[in-house]
């Protein structure tokens, strides 16, 4: 249960905080990191080779240095929150990495249809938002207010006007698209992708 919530919780990004009705200064974690270290506790065993959890230790440690260099270069004004962000939310993606890969490996079709449920998710919504940014369709506020603002920075500028691109909750519209075309029309079942032999 918890691993399809995670999968499913993925597209909601910082991107959203404006349909929630949050301040781009707002302090947001993505939901699908914030449950990560449960989806590592449901794992029975993890095993870490000595070299890899060494690693993912210096990994930690040049991320904490280096956000204390930023600081001292800016002459210490950032706060707490601005230093342990960036190594938190790696500790935090390597959590989530490490649980649905195990997951993967041990319920490939379960993982592939909570992911499939997800694009489809997040392409319907990028349609709905797609069709207000194009302004074909009027949508209530705050979703509208999100749709134009999202139009007027995502858009493709030519002479005769602008072509909304297809975007989602993510930040980035051309990649949410391209990807979520790319998954939807993806049929393929998982492991039965042809191997090229010499």
């Amino acid at each position: 249960m918890t691993l399809g919530v995670v999968l499913l919780l993925l597209p909601l990004s910082s991107a959203v905080k404006p349909l929630l009705g949050l301040s781009d200064d707002a302090l947001w974690i993505d939901p699908s990191l914030l449950l990560a270290p449960l989806l590592l506790l449901m794992i029975p065993r993890v095993r870490i080779s000595l070299l890899t959890l060494l690693l993912l230790l210096a990994a930690l440690l040049a991320m904490c240095h280096g956000a204390v260099l930023a600081d001292l270069t800016l002459g210490g004004k950032q706060g707490l929150y601005d230093l342990v962000r960036e190594p938190a939310r790696l500790a935090l993606c390597l959590m989530l990495f490490t649980g649905v890969a195990h997951f993967a490996r041990k319920q490939p079709i379960l993982v592939v249809q909570y992911l499939h449920f997800s694009v489809l998710l997040q392409m319907a919504f990028a349609a709905v938002v797609w069709l207000g940014s194009s302004r074909i369709l009027t949508l209530p506020d705050p979703l509208g207010q999100y749709a134009v603002d999202l139009g007027n920075r995502q858009a493709l500028w030519l002479e005769s006007g602008a072509i909304a691109r297809l975007s989602g909750s993510f930040p980035e519209s051309p990649l949410s698209g391209f990807s979520c075309c790319l998954a939807c029309s993806s049929s393929t079942p998982l492991g039965s992708f042809p191997v090229s032999g010499a």
